[in-house]
């Protein structure tokens, strides 16, 4: 029985049992607690939805304030993130993908296995410069995780700390990226072009007054085709970078009619297929080393104005990064495992509108991705028996990057 019993003594004071569903002087079993933090973490519920969940189904008045503490009380445990931290060690494939995302002026560095599909690390920093991520490649480091491939975007912050800190390590550059920024090279290309053909017949002398003539009539009627032409240009151009293989009749027919109207289109268009050939995955690194030497060697593609531009952008040292996949059986080509991640804080940050400092979002992204290892189909493994990347021993196919034969 639990309650309130006074002393039989004659000193007349009360005493409180103690009950092992609640901790000492609360208000609300440990039972409350869990299904408050469920609620929050796993259905990402606002607090004050969480209030009139506990009110409707349980008949619990509990303030969010209460809500708060508990939150925060539980990730702040001695304990409560390390299981992770050695789980994730533990299953690493050697693949690491970085990135950084933006939350008011905080600066959140991520790190994730795209193999073993789990997250890895984070850390909070006020600014995303090389010394912050010197101290995030250090605190990976010494979890004992050493990558055999790191994946990143463009970005230039990556460009010497990663070899300072693991010498032997491989640098892929992400190929999403890479098109990116090729697919809006091509079409400020295609606008140049539009642009120049809605400008002509816009030259010459004032129109006079009173009835043209038959041949003003003629330059009136090609100047206003000269502009319908440079609109269906500019309203087809997608298919200068749509996949060959998802062309509809449509779709060709209307290329044709571009290259009608403008022939460099169809080189323009060999130009992105060349391009887009660099980085198959059924290709070697010797046979994308020689279709880039073709690609730039190429007369045709050297007469485009936009094609320097191009051959800046895969010069031969970030062209080897560019390629690392290729060496591999199962390694991703992109950052978008770790960019995943990044939209998924930004999720559990849309409803959580005071979540904004430091201890709130360590303690936010703390519970997520411990509610994320429950849920990974490897967290019942016994983890004596997952060998990490450095091991002999061969592991499973799903959880380690494998060098191509």
């Amino acid at each position: 029985m639990y309650g309130v019993y006074e002393s039989g003594c004659d000193c007349s004071e009360f005493f409180i049992s103690e009950s092992p569903l609640a901790p000492k002087g609360g208000w609300y079993t440990y039972a409350v607690r869990e299904q408050t933090i469920k609620s929050l973490v796993r259905d990402h519920m606002p607090y004050s939805r969480v209030k009139e969940r506990m009110r409707e189904d349980f008949c619990l008045d509990i303030s969010i304030g209460i809500m708060w503490e508990w939150f925060n009380k539980q990730a702040e445990q001695i304990h409560f993130f390390e299981e992770f931290e050695e789980w994730s060690a533990e299953l690493f494939s050697g693949v690491l993908c970085i990135d950084e995302v933006y939350e008011g002026k905080w600066r959140i560095f991520m790190a994730t296995d795209c193999i073993a599909d789990i997250p890895i690390a984070f850390m909070v920093a006020e600014k995303a410069d090389e010394e912050a991520l010197e101290k995030f490649l250090t605190m990976v480091s010494e979890r004992g995780i050493i990558p055999d491939v790191i994946i990143t975007d463009g970005s230039p912050l990556y460009k010497e700390s990663l070899r300072e800190k693991w010498r032997d390590v491989e640098h892929q550059l992400c190929i999403f990226h890479v098109l990116k920024g090729f697919n809006k090279v091509i079409v400020d290309y295609v606008r140049s072009l539009k642009n120049r053909l809605s400008r002509q017949g816009n030259k010459g002398r004032k129109r006079k007054r009173g009835r043209p003539s038959k041949q003003a009539q003629y330059q009136r009627k090609r100047k206003k085709r000269k502009k319908e032409d440079a609109g269906f240009i500019w309203e087809h151009q997608y298919l200068l970078v749509k996949k060959h293989c998802r062309w509809t009749g449509e779709d060709k027919e209307n290329f044709t009619r571009m290259c009608r109207i403008i022939p460099a289109l169809r080189v323009l268009r060999d130009l992105v297929e060349s391009f887009h050939g660099l980085f198959e995955h059924d290709i070697s690194q010797r046979q994308a080393r020689y279709r880039r030497t073709r690609l730039l060697n190429k007369p045709d593609f050297q007469r485009l104005s936009c094609f320097k531009r191009i051959a800046n952008m895969i010069p031969k040292e970030k062209f080897e990064k560019m390629i690392v996949f290729l060496g591999y059986e199962n390694l991703d080509r992109t950052s978008n495992h770790v960019e995943r991640t990044n939209r998924g804080f930004r999720m559990l940050q849309k409803t959580r509108y005071k979540r904004r400092t430091v201890r709130t979002i360590v303690n936010a992204l703390m519970h997520e991705w411990v509610y994320l290892m429950k849920l990974h189909p490897l967290y019942d493994r016994p983890l004596e028996k997952v060998q990490p990347c450095c091991s002999t021993v061969d592991i499973p196919d799903r959880i380690s990057v494998k060098k191509a034969a």
